[in-house]
């Protein structure tokens, strides 16, 4: 368990990047978190831990054709990215990362 490091609340770690994502979302759409600890820098905002300074996360392609996630954050865990694209009520934010078509 950890806290966010954007608003303080105690978290499970595999729940940290639905919780980021969901202040990352909130950000981008001009919604005012007053009880942020650290505002969210849009557009640089690592996806695991919300923090401007570990948006290192990476899609990496296997020899098999499909991608996996890869970070240097210390919030970061591995995710099925198939599953973790999937919304449902209990996460509809599914804060996954995309492959950048300029980088690809």
């Amino acid at each position: 368990d950890s806290n966010c490091f954007l608003c303080g609340k105690s978290l499970r770690s595999d729940e940290s990047w639905l919780h980021s994502g969901g202040h990352i979302l909130k950000a981008m759409q001009g919604v005012i978190e007053d009880d942020l600890c650290e505002k969210v820098s849009i557009g640089h905002a690592c996806g695991f831990c919300g923090k401007p300074s570990c948006a290192s996360v990476r899609l990496e392609k296997t020899s098999t054709g499909r991608y996996t996630i890869e970070s240097q954050c210390p919030r970061f865990h591995i995710l099925q990215l198939a599953s973790a694209r999937k919304f449902s009520k209990a996460t509809p934010c599914t804060n996954v990362p995309v492959q950048c078509m300029l980088c690809s």
